[in-house]
């Protein structure tokens, strides 16, 4: 297993946001697009909004967070994972969130620094909250033991991570797109400037962007002035390098 330490990787969700009051929004028409509207969602990408990061709460983040140390308690949920200590949890039937823990592992602590980073920049990223996360149902290491128990484990160090809202854009089954991709970005139709492009890649070195293989990044379309988006879903670093490409999504 490839271990992965430290504030890195993070995985680019491609977000086009409709108005809040659009019917549609809750409904995903994005899951079968053709070959020709996932080059055109790219194409008029933005990856960038402008914040006012001196009247941000880096610490608390949103008041629809969980607040830092505070206890999450939940519902184990059946779900495949690989690689790092992770699982899913339902704090009600609505609400499905990850939950990664252990000590010794990187994410726990570098996903909230590095999505607290990014979100008070301007770039989009998922929500990473450092919890306590009381589990019905868990093993005492979902990772290595996939099966519901009887009574509760308790998680502590662990982070409770949410996505950005929107739906995930797929084309051909697959949801991913490499970076050289970003070089399709076009500002005279509604794109991301270059320079909002150029920053984005300053901020994965920065940040050591190394976990960028295709599964890992999204399209999703989401609720945010009707204009796709470029934001960040996975920030991790990994010792192992792998291929550059990312995910998108329509919000």
């Amino acid at each position: 297993m490839t271990t992965r330490t430290g504030l890195a990787v993070f995985t680019i969700l491609f977000v086009t946001v409709l108005s809040l009051g659009d019917a549609n929004a809750a409904k995903n028409t994005y899951k079968n697009l053709t070959q020709k509207e996932r080059i055109e969602a790219i194409r008029r990408a933005q990856v960038w909004q402008q914040t006012d990061i001196a009247s941000l709460d880096i610490k608390a983040q949103d008041v629809k967070g969980f607040a830092p140390e505070e206890t999450v308690t939940c519902d184990w949920v059946q779900k495949k994972v690989t690689s790092t200590p992770k699982f899913y949890c339902a704090i009600d039937p609505k609400d499905e969130v990850k939950v990664k823990y252990g000590e010794k592992n990187g994410e726990v602590y570098a996903e909230v620094a590095a999505t607290r980073l990014l979100w008070a920049l301007g770039f989009g990223a998922d929500r990473m909250y450092p919890v306590k996360v009381n589990c019905r149902g868990c093993s005492a290491d979902p990772i290595s033991d996939q099966k519901k128990y009887p009574g509760e484990q308790l998680f502590d160090p662990a982070a409770v991570e949410r996505e950005l809202p929107g739906h995930t854009m797929e084309a051909n089954g697959k949801s991913g797109w490499n970076w050289i991709e970003l070089s399709n970005v076009d500002q005279t139709d509604n794109g991301a400037p270059l320079a909002h492009r150029d920053a984005l890649k300053l901020l994965a070195v920065f940040m050591q962007h190394t976990d960028s293989k295709f599964i890992q990044q999204t399209r999703r379309r989401g609720v945010w002035h009707r204009r796709v988006r470029a934001s960040i879903h996975d920030v991790e670093r990994r010792r192992q390098d792998v291929w550059q490409s990312q995910r998108v999504q329509q919000g």
